[in-house]
């Protein structure tokens, strides 16, 4: 996946071990997820708190889901 200006978005997971629940933006529900799955950083300013930030994975059967979560929370594990 690419920024508008053709850079490779950053790739990130979520810390911790198995499963957790996390607020899809396109659903408005939390979604359970693996944590060690890659996600994708997305260059989007959250819209009211600047400690959180909004991560892309192709989910389930290629269908996209954008997740809402705390910068905090995600650790970067670059290319594959």
């Amino acid at each position: 996946m690419e920024d508008e200006e053709g850079y490779s978005l950053p790739m990130v997971q979520l810390k911790g071990e198995g499963q957790g629940y996390y607020l899809s933006v396109s659903d408005k529900k939390l979604i359970r997820v693996n944590r060690k799955s890659e996600f994708f950083l997305l260059p989007w300013k959250h819209k009211t708190d600047d400690k959180r930030c909004y991560i892309y994975s192709h989910y389930n059967w290629m269908t996209g889901c954008i997740f809402d979560v705390f910068i905090d929370d995600i650790e970067f594990i670059g290319g594959n």
